[in-house]
């Protein structure tokens, strides 16, 4: 599956953007593999921003940075970010 825009979701800083990062919340549904090259596209992201992955059949929750961001001069869709793990922490037990 693609990237879908309406799985991301900003969680803070937005005022702030240019003076700090901003952290996004992402549900992969799908379980891509998020890492892969262009999966993420938005016009907003900037270098240094968070995404926090929670995947559907996963017992953790991935942090992610993003490193670096297309301007579209070169081929690729502009806005596609380029990420690196930053770590992952243990999901939120549901109680069952």
């Amino acid at each position: 599956m693609a990237f879908d825009i309406n799985n991301l979701n900003p969680v803070d800083n937005l005022t702030s953007r240019g003076k700090s990062p901003v952290e996004y919340t992402y549900w992969n549904q799908n379980t891509d593999t998020v890492t892969a090259a262009g999966y993420f596209v938005n016009l907003a992201f900037a270098v240094n921003d968070i995404i926090r992955v929670y995947a559907a059949n996963s017992a953790k929750i991935s942090f992610y940075r993003i490193t670096a961001v297309s301007d579209g001069s070169s081929g690729t869709v502009a806005g596609t970010a380029t990420i690196a793990l930053i770590g992952d922490i243990p999901a939120p037990s549901s109680g069952t």
